[in-house]
């Protein structure tokens, strides 16, 4: 689970509901402008938790955190508040078994407490424990009182085991130094195994390690993928089929490059690499659909000019990989296609007698912005069934998250995405587009104005219904307001 920093806000415990234009619930919660920091998790059983921590006046305090869990229906099943030690902030979130955890720590800090909370009572339980000096986290999972870390001392990446009991930690064996890059921390929920992947990339050849650990941290499976000469792997996700049966998904380049060309797909069963599958971007069917028509003829013309001439057409992109999914029998990848942006800043440049100055110009990092989603489905020989993509309009995040969320049953697929108080839906059956949407996110009541909406986001909530929130400020003749959201969205 990759760690995200939380903000801070002001709060309060007023809450609205009422039906919107999904025909679903809508609720609200008062915020504070420029103080966003409600977050919410959408939990295994079609509920979810949102919490928020007070603002923060005096650097080093302890402080307080709200957790408000809610039901299918966005009606309140119970809230509590718990207070963190000084100087610790929240580094991200996990789940086992209906156990909710949030870790909080500080920068290369050794001390780290752990939050455990009940989703179905709300009851807490509170871990404190310490780690290897000067270690950054990426990611964390937990099982039953067991809590494995993922990240790095002095840019060598390893894995932490604590038991929570006993307080006891040691690094697990995965073989890592700074050859390595640490891919994926997953747990197989099924088996209670946590896997490691790495790659180490060593005379321009990349080897995928993936190794799995027991509960008690002892060694229970290693494999290893070996790609093509000159096939560098980029990114890596396990979808677990049974016990010492996985998938894994990601994409690739060539010739030592860091732009994705590609996606590839394998399978492991009891140790053994069953099939290894390459697609490149040019040879998805759909891969140019999200361009207008003229332009995906002028990459079609380009891709049979260069082949004419006996080269190989290629195009790059950077993507942001989802989890692979299990849907019925097929099995779907998603992942989105974005580029940083900068600006320029310019600023005088004093001399030291201050008579006179010089214009310095800057290149200040501005955001990234997403262009398409792109979405396959294998079957289970990694073959695939059906590709497409899908516009992103106008999206620029100054963090790099998952923006859209997406839904297949049978051959049907459903793409939904929430940006500036709208919510951008595309309809598909399999190679075919139904429909695109786009559909005003409504403030509670009718004679109110939606004045702006940030931080917009959606989420997969059960069967054919999504969650979308962000915050709001809407204004009424009376008065404004400002809210973080929650909209039910039910697809007809």
């Amino acid at each position: 689970m990759k760690i995200s920093f939380l903000l801070i806000a002001l709060i309060s415990f007023q809450v609205l509901a009422a039906q919107d234009f999904t025909k679903g619930v809508r609720l609200e919660l008062p915020s504070t402008p420029r103080l966003n920091a409600w977050r919410l998790v959408v939990l295994p059983n079609s509920e979810c938790m949102v919490y928020e921590a007070e603002a923060e006046k005096i650097f080093g305090r302890q402080r307080k955190w709200f957790f408000r869990k809610y039901t299918q229906n966005l009606e309140l099943d119970w809230q509590t508040d718990w207070t963190s030690q000084p100087k610790l902030f929240f580094l991200g979130n996990a789940y086992d078994q209906k156990q909710f955890f949030g870790l909080f720590g500080a920068f290369k800090a050794e001390e780290y407490q752990l939050l455990g909370i009940d989703t179905q009572t709300g009851k807490q339980q509170e871990y404190n424990f310490f780690t290897i000096k000067k270690l950054v986290v990426d990611s964390f999972e937990v099982i039953d009182s067991v809590c494995f870390l993922a990240g790095s001392v002095k840019n060598t990446p390893l894995v932490l085991r604590i038991d929570l009991q006993t307080k006891k930690s040691r690094v697990l064996p995965t073989s890592l130094d700074q050859d390595f890059e640490l891919l994926a921390l997953e747990k197989d929920k099924e088996n209670n195994l946590i896997y490691v992947a790495s790659v180490q990339e060593k005379n321009k050849q990349t080897r995928l390690f993936i190794k799995s650990f027991e509960k008690d941290g002892s060694l229970h499976n290693a494999t290893e993928l070996l790609p093509e000469e000159g096939i560098n792997l980029l990114s890596t996700k396990i979808n677990f089929v049974g016990k010492d049966e996985f998938l894994v998904v990601g994409t690739y380049a060539k010739n030592n490059l860091q732009t994705a060309e590609g996606i590839y797909i394998a399978k492991f069963k009891d140790r053994q690499q069953v099939f290894l599958n390459y697609y490149a971007f040019t040879d998805l069917r759909n891969f140019y659909s999200y361009l207008p028509e003229n332009q995906q003829d002028k990459m079609k013309e380009k891709k049979e000019k260069k082949e004419a001439k006996g080269k190989e057409f290629t195009i790059r992109y950077r993507l942001l990989v989802h989890d692979l999914r299990k849907f019925d029998d097929h099995y779907l990848f998603v992942a989105e296609a974005y580029y940083p942006v900068y600006r320029s800043e310019d600023q005088m440049n004093w001399a030291m007698n201050r008579r006179w100055a010089m214009p310095q110009s800057s290149r200040v990092f501005d955001g990234f912005v997403y262009t398409h989603a792109l979405m396959l489905t294998f079957d289970a020989n990694g073959k695939i069934l059906f590709d497409q993509t899908s516009e992103i309009k106008n999206v620029k995040l100054q963090n790099l998250q998952k923006l859209v969320s997406t839904q297949l049953v049978a051959d049907s697929l459903s793409l939904l995405y929430s940006n500036n108080g709208k919510i951008y839906t595309s309809m598909y059956k399999k190679d075919q587009l139904l429909e695109k949407k786009e559909l005003k996110i409504r403030p509670l009541n009718s004679d109110e104005i939606l004045r702006f909406s940030t931080e917009n986001r959606v989420g997969f909530w059960s069967k054919n219904r999504f969650l979308a929130w962000g915050y709001q400020s809407v204004r009424s003749p009376k008065k404004r307001r400002h809210v973080f959201y929650i909209n039910q969205i039910k697809l007809d």
